[in-house]
């Protein structure tokens, strides 16, 4: 998915392929010695199941919402399917 200047386009969550609750999305920044990075989060807290991604903050918001439809899309994936 490409992301034009301006859009601000989140990509819809699927349901936890274990039990079927709906997953919680978050995003959070994590300061350390020498480096800030933002984690991206998909739980589903039933399960305990995670997603997550990383990037390295002060990087461009379309590079954010990038990596974080990718994360989505990591999650919405189910075997089997196309």
């Amino acid at each position: 998915m490409e992301l034009k200047k301006g859009e601000n386009a989140m990509a819809e969550i699927k349901v936890c392929p274990f039990c079927g609750e709906k997953p919680d999305d978050y995003i959070k920044a994590v300061s350390g010695i020498s480096q800030t990075k933002i984690v991206m989060y998909v739980v589903c807290r039933k399960c305990e199941v995670e997603k997550s991604t990383d990037i390295q903050s002060g990087v461009p918001y379309e590079r954010l919402i990038e990596a974080h439809n990718k994360l989505i899309e990591d999650w919405n994936t189910r075997k089997g399917e196309n």
